[in-house]
């Protein structure tokens, strides 16, 4: 039962998100072999189950909500509306947005994983995922992006705003396109701001439903505080415009 929640703590207490929405039926498979394995204990030794102290009978109902409520889940580009909008202004006015020539915009709401929050500590209001470390259940985004046209006629680049922790030590992370590793390594960007770097992303690696990657390689499992990384948004065009 505890293998089977334990890929679903980045839902915490069955918190809906958008990666929540795509996995409903991983969600129910683990949450009804968490609710087999906590019944049979029950029929076992209930006195014991009931007394011992944990969340476990808690966590099935958690994990049995978040199902059926990710299955109501509200349209996150709706309910974000006026943030992703905002982003996609800022987008526009660093990254450069033409959609005529294939430019894709991702906002927060586009990145798999991680957690979405509004953050502004010494730095300007953005909205933002965040990424903790490898051994969380929230170490890494997935932003999923199609070639147009395919096969490309050469290099896309990958144009990323994002922050560094509030910690002295700059954290690690890995960015990959469909398992290709673009760039590993202390990050680039800026501590209590936001700062905008540019990779590119090698026409060889492209194929048809990319995914990109951006992960949080630093060894900890903690997710009160530093290393984290804060991504705000991604601008993916043709590197020859």
């Amino acid at each position: 039962a505890n293998k089977a929640l334990a890929y679903l703590d980045k839902y915490p207490y069955g918190e809906v998100t958008p990666e929540a929405v795509t996995e409903i039926p991983e969600i129910e498979r683990r949450a009804k072999i968490a609710e087999d394995a906590y019944n049979k204990g029950l029929a076992y030794n209930a006195f014991s189950l009931k007394n011992f102290p944990g969340w476990l009978g808690s966590a099935v109902g958690w994990y049995k909500n978040c199902a059926e409520a990710a299955k109501k889940a509200p349209d996150f580009y709706t309910k974000y509306a006026r943030e992703i909008e905002e982003t996609k202004v800022t987008a526009a006015g660093e990254a450069g947005i033409d959609p005529a020539k294939g430019d894709l915009f991702k906002s927060p709401v586009d990145m798999l994983g991680g957690t979405l929050g509004v953050y502004d500590n010494k730095c300007p209001r953005r909205f933002a995922n965040y990424i903790y470390g490898k051994r969380t259940t929230t170490g890494i985004v997935k932003i999923k992006f199609e070639c147009d046209p395919f096969p490309p006629a050469g290099d896309y680049a990958l144009h990323l705003s994002a922050q560094d922790d509030d910690a002295e030590a700059v954290c690690n992370i890995r960015i990959a396109v469909n398992g290709k590793t673009l760039f590993e390594g202390p990050n680039k960007f800026v501590r209590f701001g936001w700062s905008l770097e540019k990779f590119t992303i090698p026409f060889d690696c492209l194929k048809r439903g990319n995914v990109l990657t951006i992960e949080n390689i630093e060894d900890t499992a903690n997710t009160q505080g530093p290393p984290w990384f804060m991504i705000n948004y991604a601008v993916i065009k043709k590197a020859v415009q």
